[in-house]
């Protein structure tokens, strides 16, 4: 005997397909499915491009900052700065009489004696590193040298800020993957946008390192963020 249609009917009971109002969409709760779910929102087209555009713009604006300090970060010719009690004596008569000489003959950059006058001829004068200096120049704001005193003890400071630069992608990127995935994708987005609005300004008007430094490095890094959210993980290489 044939069995009838009604037996062949799909059972009340199974479940069926939910629909969706956008092809491609569809109800899951696991984390490949929902963001799945994002691309086919937000796509992989023109506002992916719209934010490349925009991070490479900010990109290219803090490396011509960076390369504005390399242009000003010439060496200037630098010594010990004289006591306030002593200000008034010309730096040549300063140089010649409380700057040490060094192995090469030339006066010390980062040395002075103490006291830096001599009382007496047998006045015996230590040789101490100095935490003022003076420059040889008519504008100590024409290089970050002489503007910021990266010189003698300070001169790691250089390097600071390129280890800051790399120590901060290694560790700042991970914790906002973190973030995005624990708060969601898009409070992460809009907040990584305020903050690098806020830090791009910052960074502009920076007037000394200990400003420019985070300002800088902040930057970059939520450039490399707000990309690497907005794309999906198969354009990431990109």
């Amino acid at each position: 005997m044939t069995p009838s249609a009604s037996a062949q009917a799909t059972p009340v009971n199974s479940p069926r397909p939910e629909a969706s109002l956008i092809t491609g969409f569809s109800i899951a709760e696991t984390h490949k499915a929902i963001q799945d779910n994002v691309y086919v929102i937000v796509g992989h087209g023109t506002f992916q491009r719209r934010v490349l555009f925009t991070g490479m713009l900010s990109v290219v604006t803090l490396l011509m900052h960076a390369l504005g300090s390399q242009l000003f970060t010439h060496d200037v010719l630098h010594w010990c700065a004289p006591p306030y009690e002593l200000r008034d004596v010309p730096a040549s008569v300063w140089r010649n009489v409380a700057i040490p000489l060094g192995l090469d003959g030339e006066p010390s950059q980062c040395s002075v004696y103490d006291p830096p006058i001599p009382h007496g001829e047998d006045d015996e004068r230590r040789v101490v590193p100095c935490d003022r200096w003076q420059y040889d120049t008519a504008d100590e704001g024409d290089s970050i040298v002489s503007r910021w005193d990266l010189v003698c003890g300070h001169v790691w400071l250089f390097k600071a800020i390129k280890a800051a630069n790399m120590m901060g992608a290694v560790m700042c990127v991970p914790m906002a993957g973190l973030l995005a995935d624990k708060v969601g994708r898009r409070p992460t987005i809009l907040a990584c946008a305020v903050a690098l609005l806020c830090f791009s300004i910052g960074c502009g008007a920076s007037q000394t390192l200990a400003m420019f430094l985070p300002t800088s490095c902040s930057v970059q890094l939520l450039i490399f963020i707000l990309l690497y959210e907005v794309t999906g993980n198969e354009r990431r290489a990109l």
